[in-house]
């Protein structure tokens, strides 16, 4: 939990101190401190240790989440426990989008689904921060997509269409996600656009959405692309290069901050929308605290009680993100 704060930046501790009704303006040190002591005040224990709040401060999360644990587990093990519980809890939220995104990825080219499968992990590890999880995910989203290639996927997803039918924006930042995966080869194929239509129809979104989604998707991947390829690029570096394209226009589009977000309100606060209206996808922020102040939790009525159970949620994914924005980096050098 501790490290989870010291990853954070400045825009993000300046979120904490707002939320916690701490002082702005502070360096971001004078922040950590601050929120570690207000934290600490919480459960009783202002003046104690950095060691002593973060396991008293872990050990109430667990019981907000009903997580049980022994009281001789040590203060990582608990950590491990409650970033377990996060992503099951995550995994299981958002297996009707992936199911769709499998769908997506089969309707393309063979020969890019191994590309696209190790993507679709990349990106899901935002969300679900948990390496045994993912593989477990990846091994269903390999079968999957075997199935599905060379048939059509449409009668077995009638369920998670209307699923998602019923959940919001999650449906379309699923759809974009995987629209963009399908951009690893640098093209969207005709079977894959016909799907992607065929499904965006049955959630609700009207061709005109559609359309935009496209659009939107489109230009960010041919301006990564642009600015990727040099002036006399090689016809070998064309394919790492689409892929590298589809990979920043798929954190930039603002489709997986959408799922990560919808996922955390899941477990913290079964997300209701906020009174201003929808956030879409292309506005939500992954990893910040906007977007977050409207919704509650039947179990966490106290304000105290969301804010802090929020916040400590945030520092965990934050110190996995550091392990998967780490493992990312080694395996790109590795290709």
């Amino acid at each position: 939990m501790i490290r989870g704060l010291e990853l954070m930046g400045a825009e993000e501790l300046s979120a904490v101190a707002a939320l916690t009704g701490l002082e702005e303006g502070a360096t971001p040190e004078e922040t950590r401190k601050r929120a570690i002591a207000w934290m600490g005040k919480s459960v009783g224990c202002e003046n104690s240790s950095n060691d002593i709040i973060e396991r008293l401060v872990l050990e109430w999360t667990a019981r907000r989440l009903d997580v049980a644990f022994e009281k001789s587990i040590s203060t990582d093990d608990l950590e491990r426990k409650l970033r377990l519980h996060i992503a099951a809890s995550a995994s299981e939220f958002l297996t009707p989008g992936w199911r769709l995104v499998c769908a997506l990825m089969s309707a393309g080219p063979a020969n890019t689904l191994p590309t696209k499968l190790a993507m679709l992990e990349q990106s899901a590890a935002l969300a679900v921060p948990s390496r045994t999880a993912l593989r477990e995910r990846r091994a269903e989203w390999s079968e999957l997509c075997k199935r599905w290639t060379g048939s059509d996927p449409r009668p077995e997803l009638d369920g998670e269409l209307e699923q998602l039918r019923l959940a919001g924006d999650r449906g379309r930042d699923c759809l974009t996600v995987g629209v963009i995966i399908c951009l690893v080869d640098g093209r969207i194929s005709v079977d894959e656009e016909r799907l992607f239509r065929h499904c965006t129809e049955k959630i609700g979104i009207t061709r005109e959405q559609t359309n935009d989604i496209l659009a939107r998707v489109n230009d960010l991947f041919w301006r990564h692309q642009n600015e990727l390829t040099p002036t006399s690029a090689r016809q070998d570096n064309k394919v790492r290069l689409a892929e590298e394209a589809a990979r920043r226009t798929m954190f930039e589009s603002g489709a997986l901050e959408g799922l990560a977000t919808e996922a955390r309100l899941d477990l913290l606060a079964h997300a209701i929308p906020e009174e201003d209206g929808q956030k879409t996808g292309w506005s939500r922020l992954m990893g910040r605290f906007s977007g977050l102040g409207g919704f509650f939790s039947s179990k966490l009525k106290d304000e105290r009680d969301a804010t802090m159970a929020r916040i400590v949620y945030h520092t965990i994914l934050k110190q996995h993100e550091e392990i998967a924005v780490a493992e990312a980096a080694k395996s790109a050098e590795n290709r």
